[in-house]
């Protein structure tokens, strides 16, 4: 809480000392330049760089994390967009993260030095922006020096929010000339512009070699199939340099908010000992539900058995998925495959998802013996 005079402000916990009748506080003069200032929070959180730049998120952030970058910067941009502001200089650096009593992280949009008003049917000329994030046509003439007479509308700044998620999913850049983008800028700029519709990555490993186009996220990412599987079509979209190909922000707002308004149900395949997490709207069935663990673990939704916490789900086709018990990656659902026409075999409430053991029946340790 603030308090001030007509000269004078201050907080009223900048106490100095404490008078009979009234308490002294730590005041600064008002200085009446009339010139604007925009006062933002201290963050002391770093930015999405300097998160991005730590060891342990070499290969992209953590699944919840990289959510929680999403949620932010969806509900930032579209508070822009509400407002007819065109950014024009997102990357990692200019996100901020703060975090909360709770020990969340909430990540926000900073650095407005470039931003200005623009209507979506509205054109800029002027060249703001960082080399690695801007739009190809922004960095043809502010990189490569070529004149032209190009104007930009708000989209610019998707291509920049496609390459900021790309680089908070895999650790990487998605766009990699021999040398790096900074020493190599020719081919950086031939890579962003004849990249083949719905790539979303492209490097080129040797001086002069060909560029290798990639479709899909790298194996190294940390996110689940579930999760990845929705990210890249958003990310096919955005990073398109055919303005009659790319999206608009209507389309990218209802594709994110599509995605963060989903049910993570947390799975456990037992036939092929690996982690997935399903991706589902809270109104889907669990036919429905069936089919996209069918497509993540290859076990037929007929041949399927459910586990929770030990015990069988009881499912029908055409119960809702919000009435699923509450899962985590710690406490999973566990997929069984059966054979049809058999009577699964549930395996006990104590089984750890953590260390699995082998182990060998009486008459296979008889044959491992004689042999």
């Amino acid at each position: 809480m603030t308090a001030s005079t007509t000269n004078y402000l201050w907080s009223m916990q900048d106490i100095l000392g404490q008078g009979a009748t009234a308490s002294v506080y730590k005041a600064r003069n008002k200085l009446a330049s009339k010139q604007k200032v925009l006062v933002m929070e201290f963050c002391p959180g770093g930015s999405l760089l300097s998160v991005l730049e730590d060891p342990e998120n070499a290969f992209g952030l953590a699944e919840t994390e990289f959510l929680t970058v999403l949620q932010c910067v969806v509900q930032g941009m579209n508070h822009l967009r509400e407002n007819g502001v065109v950014h024009r200089d997102i990357k990692p650096g200019n996100i901020i993260r703060q975090v909360g009593e709770d020990g969340r992280s909430i990540y926000k949009l900073t650095d407005f030095g470039a931003a200005r008003e623009l209507d979506d049917d509205e054109k800029f000329m002027s060249i703001y922006g960082t080399e690695e994030y801007l739009h190809p046509d922004m960095y043809e003439r502010a990189v490569l020096r070529k004149p032209h007479q190009k104007s930009y509308g708000v989209n610019v700044d998707l291509w920049s929010i496609g390459v900021t998620f790309y680089h908070a999913a895999a650790g990487t850049l998605p766009f990699m000339p021999y040398g790096g983008p900074r020493k190599n800028k020719p081919t950086m700029y031939k890579i962003t512009t004849e990249k083949p519709t719905g790539a979303i990555a492209g490097v080129q490993r040797v001086d002069g070699g060909p560029i290798e186009w990639s479709y899909q996220l790298p194996h190294s990412c940390r996110l689940s199939q579930g999760l990845r599987a929705q990210l890249v079509p958003v990310l096919a979209g955005v990073l398109e340099v055919d303005q009659d190909k790319c999206w608009g922000f209507d389309q990218f707002f209802t594709a994110t908010t599509n995605i963060l308004q989903r049910l993570a149900v947390h799975l456990f395949s037992l036939q092929q000992a690996s982690e997935h997490c399903v991706y589902i709207h809270h109104y889907s069935t669990v036919s429905v539900f069936l089919e996209e663990i069918s497509s993540q673990t290859g076990v037929p939704p007929q041949q399927q058995l459910l586990l929770h916490l030990g015990h069988e789900l009881p499912l029908e086709g055409n119960m809702k998925v919000v009435n699923l018990p509450h899962t985590s990656h710690s406490a999973p659902c566990c997929c069984s495959a059966t054979a049809l026409g058999t009577a699964p075999v549930c395996p006990s409430e104590s089984l750890s998802l953590q260390s699995f053991q082998l182990s060998l029946t009486l008459s296979q340790t008889t044959v491992l013996q004689r042999r």
